[in-house]
């Protein structure tokens, strides 16, 4: 009750200490006497408390018993454990009443304060060192000492710091965990990425109060600032060159050494220090991370950009002092005084010509050698120069990548939009030089460019992620502590912003406010309508380059390469499913758990996935979106019609490594793949019949039932098979789409054409066993060997007539029933066939279409060309 009561009977003697009990006291007096008499038997370790020493020992022990739920942090304490839990919530209780820091112990806070006051209660016995915290001092002393207790185990490094050591280790593993959005920088400390990206947004802190100098680092503030006070206190022994810096010194020694130690390992180029070096890489990479925000212009160096931008502004600092020649560059003007001198340096030794730039020259030269390297590959354009080829290639391409942002004129040259400019006179004077946007104030246009240069001020201190706005950042934080105030009272749906509830709503409501003005489609979320416009304007502007995917959002881009990198982040804690993305996860857990929470409301269908059921339920509408630009053919689902186009492009990805076979769909190779094996799973359960699929068992059971479900609509044909209607049905059309390209003969199946290109090509596959006999199709060959086993399975019930075939016994069977139905109009000639009487017909026209390629003979059937051909060849088969 002492604690309610705030009653402390039990003070120190020495110090202001109170407490409730005596035992305490006790302890704390030990402060005093300095007695420790608990110590740990692996170190040096003492302290007052057993309970401190059991926490001690627990370092060694390596035991850590509390853990984060957010990270993969643990610790021995729970009160650390505390601390380290409001870095993800983002609490920070303690503040500075004089500036606006923040931060989570009231310890740091303490020290922090110290700032302000300019105490620096540790100082070094040996120089004038002085710092706030005890462990600087200690850290400071080993420079005196000279000792550096962490050493790399790879090289000789060895550093006073655990952090200095854990940083250089990544220089052996390559790891640099920090990288620019903007550019292709990577760094291995964040404050290194931080100073960099202030090359990006051109800001410079730090200013010298004497000139004008700015600067991003503090340390080049404080290099600069040495020209005023101690100048160039380093200087060459050779030549006259000074400067502030020793290493500097050492680098301009290596000019007279000759000495080059970086060299770059595609070409031959040498350089005196690893900066260079680096730049010079830029040029086989293609980087240029400094790009113009008025022109196109892009470029390696930050100074080559400053000199550009003299352009836009029109600045020229430099003047000659003859004529009213001004420029940029100060080696331009060198080269314009050589015009009033009349100095021209370079000469060619073929003719008179000279001239005062030594790349004139070489552009020259190309004049007698007559070599154009540069050729356009659509039409016979040469030329000398690389410029004047691209400046020809956008004839071709008709691109005009000068554009006016008011009218709709555009040109291949900057010069001609320039004097097309003079034009207008231009109201808006903030204008985005990557998209059509233009606003008033200049301020909306720099909160707009952040879209296109992906700056991101706003930081999660928990992980990556990054923001344009504060409020994003605010509702990303509850993320991390898990915080959803906004939850359905239909379903069990929460979240984290009042605007996803909003939209979520609309889902029990089935109210799509957003409709497309191009086309029928409607959402929830008006984002989902502007990344829907994007197809009709900008098509899909995000392709993966291994692959021919394509998408409107970066985010979809960066799923999709998880499929080519292989990587499956989220797995299934009851079977060994993997997959990409999370919501595909806890779509598959449903399978698990059985839950099924879309039906049908006309059948028994249910799901699990939403879009699963919108398509079912085209079923029952017999909606079918997706059709073919090429022939008829319409289908549900997208990913069926773009099946079926790989019929029309030829397209056949997956293929037998047994034989030749190839096919469009992965299930069919599968299929195909029991035919070597001889797996047949599907056996009829009246006869003997076998196969390999059950659609063709159950296909095969209408034999038996006599079911035929399809029937035409013009004649009594019925059929077993949809696809044997739709093919009958082309007989009513008289529509005959595959046609060969060497006669006239057209078909319904592109089956029979390829058998009917087989007689151009004369290929006959299938081959007697017994005699010379060879046949196109199988069914011929089959029909064939009855003949040597003298089989005739179809005979007549009227009369004594057998045949081989089944087709032979349906003409004969017309003589009893029909007698000859085709007869001649000219004389009294009568048929069972149709193809015999127009056969004979050809007799009163005089026509004979086949013909002999040896000698003149010419003949009305093609049976009678065969045997006239067995002259020639001196076959006699018949012996």
């Amino acid at each position: 009750m002492k604690i309610h009561t705030g009653e402390k009977p039990f003070s120190c003697n020495i110090c202001e200490y109170k407490c409730i009990n005596k035992c305490t006291l006790q302890t704390h007096m030990k402060i005093h006497t300095g007695e420790k008499p608990f110590s740990c038997n692996i170190c040096e370790y003492k302290c007052i408390k057993r309970s401190n020493l059991q926490k001690h020992m627990k370092i060694h022990t390596g035991e850590k018993p509390f853990s984060c739920n957010i990270c993969e942090y643990k610790c021995i304490y729970k009160c650390t454990l505390q601390t380290h839990m409001k870095i993800h919530t983002g609490e920070k209780p303690f503040s500075c009443n004089i500036c606006e820091y923040k931060c989570i112990q009231k310890s740091k806070l303490q020290t922090h304060m110290k700032i302000h006051t300019r105490e620096k209660p540790f100082s070094c016995n040996i120089c004038e060192y002085k710092c706030i915290q005890k462990g600087n001092l200690q850290t400071h002393m080993k420079l005196h000492t000279g000792e550096k207790p962490f050493s790399c185990n790879i090289c000789e490094y060895e550093s006073i710091r655990k952090g200095d050591l854990q940083l250089h280790m990544k220089i052996h593993t390559g790891e640099k965990p920090f990288s620019c959005h903007i550019c292709k920088y990577q760094c291995i400390q964040k404050g290194n990425l931080q100073s960099h990206m202030k090359i990006h947004t051109g800001e410079k802190p730090f200013s010298c109060n004497v000139c004008e100098y700015k600067c991003i680092q503090k340390s080049n503030l404080q290099t600069h600032m040495k020209l005023h006070t101690e100048g160039k206190p380093f200087s060459c022994n050779i030549c006259e060159y000074k400067c502030i810096q020793k290493s500097n010194l050492q680098t301009h020694m290596k000019i007279h050494t000759g000495e080059k130690p970086f060299s770059c390992n595609i070409c031959e180029y040498k350089c005196i220090n690893k900066c260079t070096l680096q730049t010079h890489m830029k040029i086989h990479t293609g980087e240029k991370p400094f790009s113009c925000n008025i022109c196109e212009y892009k470029c390696i160096k930050r100074s080559n950009l400053q000199k550009h931008m003299k352009i836009h502004t029109g600045e020229k600092p430099f003047s000659c002092n003859i004529c009213e020649y001004k420029c940029i560059y100060k080696c331009t003007l060198q080269t314009h005084m050589k015009i009033h001198t009349g100095e021209k340096p370079f000469s060619c030794n073929i003719c008179e010509y000279k001239c005062i730039q030594k790349s004139k020259l070489q552009t020259h030269m190309k004049i007698h050698t007559r070599e154009k390297p540069f050729s356009c590959n659509i039409c016979e354009y040469k030329c000398i120069q690389k410029g004047n080829l691209q400046t020809h290639m956008k004839l071709h391409t008709g691109e005009k990548p000068f554009s006016c942002n008011i009218c709709e004129y555009e040109s291949i040259r900057k010069g001609d939009l320039q004097l097309h400019m003079k034009i207008h006179t231009g109201k808006k004077p903030f204008a985005c030089n990557i998209c059509e946007y233009k606003c008033i104030r200049k301020c909306n246009l720099q909160t707009h460019l952040k879209l296109h240069t992906g700056e991101k001020p706003f930081s999660c201190n928990i992980c990556e992620y990054k923001s344009i706005r504060k409020g994003d950042m605010q509702s990303h934080l509850k993320i991390h502590t898990g915080e959803k105030p906004f939850s359905c009272h239909i379903c069990k749906y929460q979240c984290i912003q009042k605007g996803n509830l909003q939209s979520h709503m609309k889902i029990h409501t089935g109210e799509k406010p957003f409709s497309c003005n191009v086309c029928e489609y409607k959402c929830i979320q008006k984002s989902n309508l502007q990344t829907h416009m994007k197809l009709h304007t900008e098509g899909k502007p995000f392709s993966c380059n291994i692959c021919e995917y394509k998408c409107i959002q970066k985010s979809n881009l960066q799923t999709h390469m998880k499929i080519h990198t292989g990587e499956k982040p989220f797995s299934c804690n009851i079977c060994e499913y993997k997959c990409i993305n999370k919501c595909t996860l806890q779509t598959h857990m449903k399978i698990h758990t059985g839950e099924k929470p879309f039906s049908c409301n006309i059948c028994e269908y249910k799901c699990i996935k939403r879009s699963n059921l919108q398509k079912h339920m085209k079923i029952h509408t017999g909606e079918k979106p997706f059709s073919c630009n090429i022939c008829e053919y319409k289908c549900i689902y997208k990913c069926t019609l773009q099946t079926h186009m790989k019929i029309h492009t030829g397209e056949k990805p997956f293929s037998c490594n047994i034989c030749e076979y190839k096919c469009i769909q992965k299930s069919k190779l599968q299929t195909h793949m029991k035919i070597h094996t001889r797996e047949k799973p599907f056996s009829c359960n009246i006869c003997e019949y076998k196969c390999i699929q059950k659609g063709n068992l159950q296909t095969h059971m209408k034999l038996h039932t006599g079911e035929k479900p399809f029937s035409c609509n013009i004649c009594e044909y019925e059929s077993i098979r949809k696809g044997d209607l739709q093919l009958h049905m082309k007989i009513h059309t008289g529509k005959k789409p595959f046609a060969c390209n060497i006669c006239e003969y057209k078909c319904i199946r592109k089956c029979n054409l390829q058998t009917h290109l087989k007689l151009h090509t004369g290929e006959k596959p299938f081959s007697c066993n017994i005699c010379e006999y060879k046949s196109i199709r199988k069914g011929d060959m089959q029909s064939h060997l009855k003949i040597h086993t003298g089989e005739k399975p179809f005979s007549c019930h009227i009369c004594k007539y057998q045949c081989i075939q089944k087709s032979n016994l349906q003409t004969h069977m017309k003589l009893h029933t029909e007698g000859k139905p085709f007869s001649c109009n000219i004389c009294g000639y009568k048929s069972i066939r149709k193809g015999d009487l127009q056969s004979h017909i050809k007799i009163h026209t005089g026509e004979k279409p086949y013909s002999c390629r040896i000698c003149e003979f010419r003949c009305v059937r093609k049976s009678s060309l065969n045997n006239h051909m067995k002259i020639h060849t001196r076959e006699k088969p018949f012996s």
